[in-house]
């Protein structure tokens, strides 16, 4: 939103602002009133059942709980405590990914994707394992120049065997994904109250992980004696809404970060992702073809999860910093 916002300003009020005379904003056929109260009417109808049916034949039987091994105890209530930790994404794998992804006509956003779902089913030793995303919903010509908010939290679920390799996981990333955005109306919220998962008030539903590829910058803003740059992505908030969320910048740059839930990890433990994450990823686009569970980077991060689930056993383990890296 703040992206549209930016590119109106830009096409617009500066161009006013150089040349000193006003610009003419064009009226919009549609205000964001009126998209939500079309929504409202859609999900009351034929639409909204399809739209239902689809959502509940992908997640109907999902697990809907992601068991991420944590520094310390998950409060009883939720949090939303966050913080980030910066990172650059390795070049290699960035052009190793884009080169698989045209291989198997899939985009950069699945493979990355596909590589966050292979870490996380080592990291936790879980082989149902549901992503969130978020979609932006303008799927009609007359919302594409609309500020308002459209981004809504889609569901991506994937289910590994012990024979999936990579290239297949990226298929799956690709088939859930196309689903998704076939299927993007439904508020997460109508979504949660479909499904109807267990309730837990220590976590969020359906999802606890989320995963983002960020798109082309956003442009700056020239304006006489003063040039504005964006640094949204930079903004720490303090927040987090996900117990982990990965986000990755295609281009190289130290824009990627893990955004967590600062009551579950510390930050030496996301320096500890990182590097993990880059090796799994690296293996993985090394052999597209082996099965997953056959890669050894990822069976040494299930060896360690395996003993993180056991470390109520061991009086002398308090954490995951504990552990040897």
């Amino acid at each position: 939103m703040l992206g549209m916002f930016l590119l109106e300003l830009c096409s617009t009020v500066s161009l006013g602002l150089c040349i000193r005379v006003s610009s003419a904003v064009g009226e919009l056929p549609i205000q964001y009133s009126d998209f939500a109260a079309w929504q409202r009417q859609r999900l009351q109808g034929e639409f909204f059942k399809e739209q239902a049916a689809y959502w509940r034949e992908q997640l109907g039987d999902a697990a809907n709980v992601l068991n991420l091994p944590t520094d310390r105890p998950r409060p009883a209530a939720q949090t939303f405590h966050g913080a980030k930790h910066f990172f650059s994404l390795s070049p290699f794998l960035t052009d190793a990914a884009k080169t698989l992804s045209r291989e198997q006509n899939a985009t950069l956003f699945m493979t990355l994707l596909a590589g966050f779902v292979a870490f996380l089913n080592g990291f936790t030793g879980q082989a149902d394992i549901s992503v969130g995303s978020p979609m932006v919903g303008r799927s009609y010509p007359a919302l594409e120049d609309l500020i308002g908010f459209f981004i809504n939290t889609a569901v991506l679920r994937f289910q590994l065997s012990p024979t999936t390799t990579f290239r297949q996981l990226v298929e799956q990333a690709r088939t859930v994904t196309l689903g998704a955005h076939a299927h993007p109306d439904l508020p997460f919220e109508k979504l949660v109250e479909i499904i109807r998962p267990r309730r837990d008030p220590s976590r969020m539903a359906l999802v606890q992980v989320n995963f983002r590829v960020q798109s082309a910058a956003t442009p700056g803003l020239e304006l006489p004696d003063l040039a504005i740059e964006p640094m949204f992505e930079f903004i720490d908030t303090g927040t987090s809404k996900f117990d982990l969320a990965l986000e990755i910048a295609p281009d190289g740059s130290d824009d990627s970060f893990f955004e967590y839930n600062t009551d579950l990890f510390e930050l030496s433990t996301m320096a500890r992702l990182v590097n993990q994450f880059e090796q799994v990823l690296t293996e993985l686009l090394r052999q597209p073809n082996a099965p997953i569970t056959a890669l050894n980077v990822l069976s040494h991060l299930r060896r360690r999860t395996h003993t993180v689930e056991n470390i109520s056993a061991n009086p002398k383990i308090k954490s995951l910093k504990d552990f040897k890296r």
